[in-house]
């Protein structure tokens, strides 16, 4: 996969160079063909949203596209954790690690950590990894599973963070974490509950979960990102810009809005920003991605002002004018309201609010 995007890459900016862009020419609408996406949850907490109604079925939207993701759940903890996985692919049990990220028999050799054969974790184009950095033993198995997962994987963190400033331990163990994944998108527990409410009840068939604010936050995410780089969408996005940015995104911040058709783009954009995830200086940033989740087809204007105002009033000094990729999603059940969900990547790692200052 690696090899076909960095090829389509420079084919892509040998024909910039060629030619003037047109209006029709601006966005690649191709995807990548059938990609194979993994979900991986670490640790007690990790292992517990992993079970909480996280599934991607197949749904019909305004193309009758009826996707069902080729995605698998995987579990990974303790023969202990592991007893509470519901509705998952695969579990993996671990060494025990102990309270200072240390794995038996080696603390930095990762192929102590498992028990079972991990040849399936070199399977996947896409994995998302999430867990408790509030545990030290979740986050050295967060990095672990990293590890292991191929080269050519595009692999993206959704480390959940539930104190207001990490201990040191932890710091350093979520600091290391970060430089084994392509872009890590940190979770903070208090703002999650804030933007994503109580708990929730998700039917799926004859079965009923209780879906938590993170477990939903969680989904939400991983079906944004996956839906951006396979289903047909609305308004198509560059998918090997996107590609690219999430191959490079360092550490990003999540931002989630909520409005009507008629607060496109301002009160929208303006709802989104000053709801974040987590907190971090976006300013440092140097590109964003955005997906906007709307029940009434978006017209083209629509999509332009949006983006017109994000690269006039939210574009980071580091950034070039063309820094948000924007793509638009139909859900049939959301009638007049939308959702803008966006990433702003390459934040300053010692910029976000759970890191002590050096």
């Amino acid at each position: 996969m690696k090899d076909i995007v960095e090829a389509a890459l420079n084919s892509r900016e040998r024909e910039d160079v060629a030619s003037e862009p047109t209006e029709s020419a601006e966005r690649s609408t191709d995807g990548f063909g059938d990609l194979k996406f993994a979900v991986i949850g670490c640790g007690e907490d990790g292992i517990d949203w992993l079970s909480d109604g996280f599934k991607f079925r197949p749904r019909t939207g305004l193309f009758d596209t009826k996707v069902d993701f080729d995605t698998t759940t995987i579990a990974v903890g303790s023969r202990s954790s592991l007893s509470g996985a519901n509705d998952v692919d695969e579990v993996f049990p671990v060494a025990s690690i102990d309270r200072n990220g240390e794995s038996s028999p080696e603390p930095n050799d990762s192929s102590h950590t498992f028990e079972g054969d991990t040849d399936i974790l070199q399977e996947y184009d896409v994995a998302v990894v999430f867990g408790s950095v509030s545990q030290v033993s979740t986050t050295v198995q967060m990095e672990h599973v990293c590890r292991h997962l191929a080269e050519e994987t595009l692999t993206l963190c959704l480390p959940v963070v539930s104190a207001d400033v990490l201990t040191t331990t932890d710091a350093v163990a979520f600091r290391r974490l970060v430089t084994v994944t392509n872009t890590t998108i940190p979770l903070e527990r208090s703002r999650v509950q804030e933007i994503f409410g109580a708990d929730k009840e998700v039917v799926e068939g004859e079965r009923t979960t209780e879906q938590t604010p993170i477990g939903r936050a969680l989904m939400e995410l991983s079906r944004d990102i996956f839906e951006l780089l396979q289903v047909p969408i609305a308004a198509p996005v560059d998918f090997l810009r996107v590609w690219s940015l999430l191959e490079s995104g360092g550490v990003a911040t999540a931002h989630v809005g909520a409005g009507v058709r008629d607060d496109v783009p301002e009160t929208l954009v303006e709802h989104a920003t000053s709801h974040r995830l987590c907190d971090g200086e976006t300013d440092t940033a140097d590109g964003g991605l955005g997906v906007v989740r709307f029940g009434a087809p978006f017209q083209l204007q629509e999509f332009r002002e949006l983006e017109d105002y994000l690269g006039t009033n939210r574009r980071p000094p580091n950034a070039t004018e063309t820094w948000c990729h924007l793509g638009g999603m139909l859900n049939r059940g959301f009638g007049d309201q939308c959702r803008l969900v966006l990433l702003f990547s390459g934040v300053d790692l010692d910029s976000v609010s759970f890191l002590e200052r050096n």
